[in-house]
Formats: C-alpha cells, sequence, structure tokens
C-alpha cells in the first residue's frame, strides 16, 4: 500500500474516572523506526491525557559535538615547567612563518596538553528557575508511582500517584510564587532574571500558518475554518483505503 502506516503507540494514555483506561492518542509515522525513545509521561494540570515524548529520526540526522576547552586556571604550572625545561623548543629560523608556527604549536601541545584539564561544556537547563532540589526530588517520586502505575495497572499505585501528583502541584506553585517575590522585591540587583522571566512567560504560538490548497494553488486556507476543511480533507485522503492519489497540502511561509 502506497498510504501504510505505523502506530507507535501501545500502551492506554487516557485515564478517566469512569470510563477507565483507554489508547486515545496516537503516534503515527510512515515506517517502524521513525520513532525511538517513546516514553508515556504522566498527564499535564487537570488532563486525564498522558503526555507523550519520543524521538523522530530523518534519514539525514544533525548531532551537536559539544567543544572541549583547556581550563587554564586549573593548570599544573610546575609540571608545564618541568617538561618544558626537558623539552627543545628550538625552532629553524630558514621556516616560513606558516612552518615555524606548526613546528611551535607542536612543541607547546606537547608540553601543555598532559597538564591542563579540559572543560566539557553544561547543556542547556530548560527548566524553570523556581524549579528547586525538593521539587525535583518529589518529581523524580511522582515518575516512579506513575511507571509502577502504567506497568501494573494497580489500583494503589493510582492513588499514591494522585498524592504524589498534587503535592507536586502545590510545592511548584508555593516556590514559583516564592520565586515572584524575590523578584518583585528588588528589581534593581535582578533586573535580568526579571526580564527573562517575563519574556518566559509572554511567550505564544502562532499556530498553523496558511494552507496551499492542491485544487486551486493560488488560493490559500487562511482562517481556523478553512485550515481545518483542508486538513480534514487531506487526512481523509491518507487514511482511505484504495486511494491511488495522495492530496499535497503546503505550508505557506511567507503568509
Amino acid at each position: 500500500m502506497g498510504h501504510a502506516l505505523v502506530q507507535h503507540v501501545s500502551k492506554h494514555t487516557c485515564f478517566g474516572a469512569n470510563q477507565g483506561s483507554t489508547l486515545l492518542d496516537l503516534v503515527i509515522t510512515h515506517d517502524t523506526e521513525d520513532i525511538v525513545d517513546l516514553n508515556i509521561l504522566p498527564p499535564l494540570v487537570n488532563s486525564n491525557h498522558a503526555v507523550l515524548s519520543f524521538t523522530f529520526r530523518t534519514m539525514d540526522m544533525l548531532y551537536d559535538h559539544f567543544t572541549l576547552r583547556p581550563n587554564v586556571w586549573k593548570a599544573n604550572i610546575s609540571a608545564i615547567q618541568e617538561c618544558a625545561a626537558k623539552t627543545d623548543l628550538f625552532v629553524d629560523t630558514n621556516l616560513s612563518v606558516e612552518e615555524s608556527w606548526s613546528v611551535f604549536k607542536g612543541k607547546f601541545s606537547f608540553v601543555t596538553s598532559s597538564s591542563i584539564p579540559y572543560l566539557v561544556p553544561r547543556r542547556p537547563n530548560n527548566s524553570p528557575p523556581w524549579i528547586t532540589k525538593t521539587v525535583r526530588k518529589l518529581l523524580r517520586k511522582r515518575k516512579k508511582h506513575w511507571n509502577m502505575f502504567i506497568s501494573t495497572g494497580l489500583e494503589q499505585y493510582t492513588s499514591s500517584y494522585c498524592k504524589i501528583k498534587n503535592a507536586c502541584r502545590a510545592l511548584i506553585s508555593k516556590t514559583r510564587r516564592s520565586y515572584e517575590k524575590q523578584l518583585v522585591r528588588d528589581p534593581r540587583y535582578s533586573s535580568k532574571r526579571l526580564f527573562s522571566y517575563i519574556k518566559r512567560r509572554t511567550q505564544r504560538s502562532d499556530g498553523i500558518p496558511s494552507l496551499m490548497i492542491q485544487e486551486n494553488p493560488l488560493i490559500l486556507a487562511e482562517n481556523d475554518i478553512e485550515k481545518a476543511e483542508a486538513l480534514s480533507k487531506y487526512f481523509s485522503y491518507v487514511f482511505s483505503v484504495g486511494n491511488e492519489e495522495q492530496p499535497t497540502t503546503h505550508y505557506d511561509r511567507g503568509g
């Protein structure tokens, strides 16, 4: 089939109080190897739908490699001096500038490389500043009980998870209010943190951009109703068996 799709979620993702646990949230791609590291995480706030976390793999994946930097402030100066005294640092003056620099650079690296430690840059921390160590500890406990509930489905883990979830919500609200009061109390000495917090709280999404319809590429679906109709028609073709042609819906990045 030209439009065969793969559904990757196999466990329940919706946990209603009356209906029980059901599988409602799907991750659908064209290949089984498109999705890796699929995790079912606890619901957000008052939602009864689990959060799905996964990595989507493409044909050409780019990886960020951290560049190691020498930490000159913690260099062993005495060891460098001792190694330099035993090393011939002479550079032939008849060589060109590039050749002389290459020779000196190699000797300098030999003398210093074993006596200077390297710094590994830390990964960016995207967690809010009011998430303290106490909050993280409670969040890890909540995740542990959630995993037990997902794997076993026992009622005892459901009740314990709900209690810890409510405790997490109350503690996070308390630490956030405390952080906000600290920012407002003396903004002169924490203006950078204040503006960073304001920027974090005022982020917004522009939603789905204008869509180009296949029947008439000159007409764009711009309002919500037109976008919903275009996407509904597109997915009706994708999920219908026996269709030979797949419609094309393009994003208009300029809109």
